[in-house]
């Protein structure tokens, strides 16, 4: 998880897949946009995240105070994530897991907005102070309609199996 102050607009031309296979590159595009933000591992910051759209500065930004970020607990779960922290000044948070839009996100019970950064991770506003973010999944109306219509199809079909069986004449054997 890595905090910031500021979002900057950042596209990258090449897709990830094609990255994927040319891992052992040293020079990829990733790799230079990881460098150029400036992270700073002790105090969990960067100078910027790269997200694919602008985003408006931050309200209530403190310039006297010194950006730090400490995580004090992070539990994961298959369906799950619950991560304690604390940030000095209301800041841009990015989190160390993959965007999709059917994920809902909580700062301290409450949803936020999030957005996709550059890495394709999950990017979200913070107010300072302690808090704990919950990231817990849920289903499109796609796919909860699709689940419908394929319960309702295996009930028929075990209808009309169980009634075939009914109609079918008994057969004795000699």
């Amino acid at each position: 998880m890595l905090a910031s102050r500021r979002v900057e607009a950042v596209h990258l031309d090449t897709d990830f897949r094609a990255m994927e296979q040319a891992y052992m590159l040293t020079e990829t595009p990733y790799s230079r946009l990881a460098n150029e933000i400036g992270i700073d591992y002790a105090r969990g910051t960067s100078d910027f995240l790269p997200a694919m759209d602008r985003l408006p500065p931050l309200k209530d930004l403190t310039d006297g105070v010194p950006l730090v970020m400490d995580i004090r607990d992070h539990q994961m779960d298959s369906q799950y994530v619950r991560i304690e922290y604390n940030v000095s000044t209301p800041a841009y948070l990015q989190l160390s897991y993959a965007y999709y839009p059917f994920l809902s996100v909580l700062i301290d019970g409450k949803p936020v907005a999030t957005f996709a950064t550059s890495f394709g991770l999950i990017g979200l506003e913070s107010p300072a102070g302690a808090h704990t973010i919950e990231i817990i999944p849920y289903l499109s109306r796609l796919r909860v309609i699709v689940g419908i219509v394929n319960i309702c199809t295996l009930i028929l079909l075990a209808v009309l199996w169980v009634s075939s069986y009914k109609k079918m004449p008994s057969v004795e054997i000699p």
